[in-house]
């Protein structure tokens, strides 16, 4: 067989030698790439690199920048040889294919030994053989049949007397156990989704809200939240609600976005910290109210419309201004940003607003070079790393850039059911 493997050498100059031992292995931006490097010069997906049985091809997958091998243009799918040089947008990759022995068993299991014929068995003791007349026919044949007989007419007996006695019993439990089973799930069902518990990714759901003639309201779908106070929910797991339909909305593909109950507590501390100012209440408001500027001001752009304004909410501070106009001010640095960090993920967004003041001094490549050195330090964690959770966890991210995010975080948490927080607002939809 073949071992492949990609050497390279990132933007601070170190050298990395990946190896690409499955059938499709992909190069880019992403996170979900099997080789993820946080480089602008990538595509999100820029190459993959397949198998079609010893061979081994690679192919661009519509790279902005585009692919070379062997400073030709990789226009279609081609063979791989050793010693070929990948450039991807600028990013130089040298190919190592190797010639290995194919894994062979340690070793193999003995032949089970065939069954010793009747003859076979050990001799028999001097004295002791027992022989039948003058033919010598064992005693043994004649016995064995006769105790089998025996031993299996008893142990049918027995089997009829026990299922005359407790067939109908056996019929009259099964129901019952079946419905002890049923109420033990259900059971533990109830115990997993009760308030406060931790979500996993994808099970945030909204809860059915109380209405004042005491029923419930109608549970909203995944992704709108609740238009009134879910007074039944924890303030913890309110946050962690509010959170997920927030980052579900601002990440281009990441449908099961949330938070952990450490992560929410912290937002919730920052939560507290804002709702009191009325300014936040008015400028949300104002943000509601010119949502059609907003939205047009990002049909060109891949900035989500909830995204920007939220980001200009938070920009404004404990100041009232013109959430629209704040917006406006806001996109170009943004757009700046997104081609170095990304915002595939709700995560890779909330990195851009932590950047933002790095953006606006024009220093546009910090946070996408200390992500590559962290990628290059902690490989199995590529998608772990992009995250202001783990940057602070690894003391690589200034407190105010880490406060400017949460910040960030705590209002869009808010924008999705300000009554959930006591604050005097409606629910933010764009």
């Amino acid at each position: 067989m073949k071992r492949l493997s990609l050497t390279y050498t990132d933007a601070q100059g170190g050298e990395h030698t990946v190896p690409a031992a499955s059938e499709t292995f992909t190069v880019g931006r992403l996170s979900t790439c099997d080789l993820s490097i946080a480089d602008g010069r990538l595509s999100r997906e820029h190459c993959r690199i397949d198998r079609t049985g010893d061979d081994i091809f690679v192919a661009d997958l519509g790279s902005s920048n585009g692919t070379k091998l062997n400073s030709g243009d990789l226009s279609y799918r081609t063979r791989l040889y050793d010693g070929d040089v990948l450039d991807m947008g600028g990013l130089i990759f040298r190919v190592r294919i190797e010639e290995v022995p194919d894994e062979k068993p340690v070793g193999t299991l003995p032949e089970a030994a065939s069954p010793p014929s009747p003859s076979a068995g050990p001799p028999p003791a001097s004295g002791a053989t027992a022989k039948s007349g003058s033919g010598g026919f064992p005693w043994i044949f004649i016995i064995a049949p006769v105790v089998a007989v025996i031993v299996l007419a008893f142990a049918g007996g027995i089997f009829l007397f026990v299922n005359s006695g407790s067939g109908s019993s056996r019929a009259n439990s099964s129901g019952g156990d079946r419905d002890e089973l049923e109420d033990l799930f259900n059971k533990r069902r109830s115990d997993d989704i009760k308030p406060g518990s931790s979500p996993t990714p994808g099970d945030v759901k909204p809860t059915a809200t109380a209405t004042p003639s005491g029923g419930a309201s109608p549970t909203p779908t995944p992704g709108t939240p609740p238009s009134t106070p879910t007074a039944d929910l924890s303030e913890t797991a309110k946050v962690e609600q509010n959170a997920a339909f927030f980052m579900r909305k601002i990440g281009e593909n990441d449908p099961k976005a949330f938070l952990t109950s450490e992560q929410a507590k912290i937002v919730g501390q920052k939560i507290r910290q804002i709702s009191g100012n009325s300014a936040l209440a008015a400028n949300l408001a104002s943000a509601r109210q010119q949502s059609s500027r907003i939205s047009s001001l990002v049909a060109s752009h891949k900035t989500k419309p909830l995204f920007l304004a939220v980001a200009a909410v938070n920009r404004l501070g404990s100041n009232r201004g013109d959430v629209a106009r704040t917006a406006e001010t806001t996109l170009p640095v943004i757009e700046k940003l997104i081609p170095q960090i990304g915002t595939e993920s709700a995560d890779d967004a909330i990195l851009i607003i932590a950047a933002f003041e790095q953006g606006t001094a024009g220093d546009l490549l910090k946070m996408r070079n200390l992500l590559q050195d962290l990628a290059n330090k902690f490989p199995a964690s590529s998608r772990e790393i992009r995250s202001i959770w783990f940057l602070k966890k690894q003391q690589r991210i200034s407190d105010a850039d880490f406060d400017r995010a949460l910040t960030f975080l705590a209002i869009g948490t808010i924008s999705q059911n300000p009554k959930d927080f006591g604050v005097n607002a409606e629910k933010l939809e764009l």
